[in-house]
């Protein structure tokens, strides 16, 4: 991750007043990475909702006795 992002993000969770240990900023800012392309995709101009494919919900996925 770049310096200028880090400091970003260490100024956000600042703002924000949640305690975080080294541990738990490693952490964030790996889930930050990994966030990006998906914000990247949807703040696309031609990404609408006809282009997403449909859910699709199967009873049976949770409970096999179904």
């Amino acid at each position: 991750m770049k310096e200028a992002v880090k400091s970003e993000l260490a100024v956000l969770l600042s703002r924000a007043g949640v305690p975080l240990r080294s541990e738990d900023m490693a952490d964030i800012q790996h889930g930050w990475e990994l966030l990006q392309p998906v914000l990247t995709r949807l703040r696309q101009e031609d990404c609408d909702f006809e282009s997403e494919p449909a859910p699709i919900f199967r009873p049976d996925a949770f409970d096999p006795e179904i």
